[in-house]
């Protein structure tokens, strides 16, 4: 069993150093990317990208201030004390 528990741990530790080594090298060549469109579309660009992060920013939000707490509350309400039949 902890022999089992051992290799995934491992397995785990390489996997999580090899995708750090991919977001290292990958975050100059966004940014490169991203200035080398912006100097040649202008400022067009930005609002391009804008757009495309308010999607799933505005998703994520909505999804947590409305989507979850009405999940508690429906929840909490079947979970309720006077919901729950009294055995006699």
């Amino acid at each position: 069993m902890n022999s089992t528990k051992g290799v995934l741990t491992d397995f785990s530790d390489a996997i999580t150093r090899r995708v750090c080594r991919i977001i290292r090298f990958l975050h100059p060549s966004v940014t490169g990317l991203v200035f080398n469109s912006i100097s040649t579309s202008g400022i067009e660009a930005l609002t391009k990208y804008a757009t495309l992060i308010l999607l799933p920013v505005g998703t994520m939000v909505f999804i947590a201030l409305i989507v979850n707490p009405l999940i508690v509350f429906i929840a909490i309400y079947r979970n309720s004390p006077d919901s729950i039949p009294a055995r006699d």
